[in-house]
């Protein structure tokens, strides 16, 4: 009984609300040439653009001996919690040190 009497209760408000919202400033005609117009911003899709950069690889020995460590291929799988971020120039051999 109380569900329903929560679930009554936001129905009941979100009524309300469109309610309120439906009284606001009714929008203008399209055909309105006086009609206001909010500013626009342009902002560039290449705004936030990072150029790539190569990292070194880590040796292969070291992989190798990390992706035995693990067990194998599926090991580094279950363990992709530990690896490192990408990017963030560290490897999984430098982790079993």
């Amino acid at each position: 009984m109380k569900l329903l009497c929560r679930f009554a209760l936001c129905i009941a408000a979100a009524a309300a609300s469109s309610a309120q919202a439906q009284q606001s400033v009714a929008p203008a005609a399209p055909t309105d040439a006086a009609a206001p117009v909010p500013a626009t911003r342009y902002e560039s899709a290449f705004s936030g653009y990072q150029r790539y950069r190569d990292e070194k690889p880590a040796p292969w020995r070291d992989m190798n001996d990390a992706a035995r460590d693990a067990g194998g291929h599926i090991g580094i799988l279950r363990n992709a919690t530990t690896r490192a971020a990408p990017g963030s120039g560290t490897h999984p051999a430098e982790h079993k040190k």
